[in-house]
């Protein structure tokens, strides 16, 4: 949370400790100060509530309350300030993490383009991001904050239909998940053979000899047989993996659009997490009243389903679902939160986690491959 600004998604760096994982979420200021200027009024008069800038958000109706001229010289402050990186915004619902900044896997924060910020605002954004390293403790991650979790693909906005016809290689892909269910890898290797070349390398990618055993908790990954299509061995790309076949209740449902990342799981302390599951509580009810207005939310949701929402309750058949669990690294950060149908692809999600942790102890570490829903409401 800020403590210099309002809102939940501004921050001004020298004061405010952000933290480093979060720095993927800065958004570029010619998208950034649109926003502020159509969300908040700028007030030049002398202010007692010791914000750096005297500013609040707007009616919901529009109305400021407020006499001209507002604030001009508070709003070029401001406006000043984003442009040279002292005061950032974070992007609320950003599914693609990394457009400006990311964290590669040497812990360094990298910027993508410099030249969206005036003067060495870009650098500025990089000290600050050392510092707030350096005050905290990543013993248990080699002293680095994880690097950022690049996305596979753009979210596709339009579902596939349920009659669209599957080619070849995906065929191969689903007919090495249905292996896995049936214990008959060999049965289903000869089927793909028979279904031609595309097919036998879509089976290789989810079931072969090289990454039999791979510590994947889902089935359309997972691999149990040792079955090859072709006889050769060739490794998974999750890149490639944009659906899944998961169980629920002892029923198989292929779930679409999906993004397969590496991840490398390492389980929270028990009392870090029930800090961070209380705390959700509140930031739920926050995520639902603002998703309520999302444009995707009002296309799939009815009237009545969004009044709820805009009470900050979950509407009938729906709960909110962390991309990344709280139970790894994730964060309670609108970015790693979505809406999610309870039956079943919820249910299915969650099953494929208690796979996952089986065994697993706190502070033990666990490389898999983990499946993320995309957009803010799925399906």
């Amino acid at each position: 949370m800020s403590f210099s600004l309002p809102g939940t998604d501004l921050y001004y760096l020298p004061r405010d400790d952000l933290a480093p994982e979060r720095y993927e979420q800065i958004t570029r200021p010619v998208f950034a100060w649109p926003r502020i200027d159509n969300e908040y009024v700028f007030d030049d008069r002398p202010s007692l509530n010791f914000q750096l800038i005297n500013m609040y958000r707007r009616d919901v109706y529009g109305y400021t309350h407020q006499w001209p001229p507002h604030g001009p010289r508070e709003r070029e402050k401001l406006k000043e300030m984003i442009y040279c990186g002292d005061v950032v915004m974070l992007e609320k619902f950003n599914f693609s993490p990394g457009d400006l900044f990311y964290i590669d896997n040497h812990g360094e924060l990298i910027c993508r383009d410099r030249l969206a910020f005036k003067f060495d605002g870009a650098q500025r954004i990089i000290r600050a991001y050392k510092h707030a390293v350096a005050r905290r403790d990543y013993s248990q991650r080699g002293g680095k904050p994880r690097p950022t979790v690049m996305p596979s693909q753009r979210i596709r906005k339009k579902q596939p239909s349920a009659l669209s016809i599957i080619d070849s290689k995906m065929a191969g892909r689903l007919l090495a998940a249905g292996a896995l269910y049936h214990q008959h890898p060999e049965m289903f290797a000869e089927t793909a053979r028979k279904l031609g070349d595309k097919a036998a390398q879509g089976f290789e990618q989810v079931l072969n000899e090289q990454t039999a055993g791979t510590l994947v908790a889902f089935s359309s990954l997972l691999m149990l047989g040792r079955a090859s299509a072709s006889g050769r061995p060739s490794a998974i790309n999750p890149d490639e993996m944009k659906h899944y076949l998961g169980k629920v209740k002892g029923r198989t449902k292929l779930l679409h659009n999906i993004e397969a990342i590496e991840l490398d799981y390492l389980r929270r302390d028990r009392a870090e997490l029930a800090t961070m599951r209380n705390q959700f509580k509140a930031i739920k009810r926050k995520f639902l009243k603002e998703a309520a207005d999302h444009s995707d939310v009002r296309q799939r949701l009815s009237i009545k389903d969004r009044e709820i929402m805009s009470r900050g309750k979950n509407p009938e058949g729906w709960d909110v679902h962390h991309k990344i669990p709280l139970d790894d690294t994730g964060t309670n950060d609108f970015s790693n939160l979505v809406l999610i149908r309870r039956h079943d692809e919820h249910k299915i999600l969650t099953n494929a986690q208690a796979t996952v942790i089986n065994n697993m102890q706190p502070g033990e570490s666990r490389k898999i491959i983990w499946v993320i829903p995309t957009g803010i409401i799925y399906p």
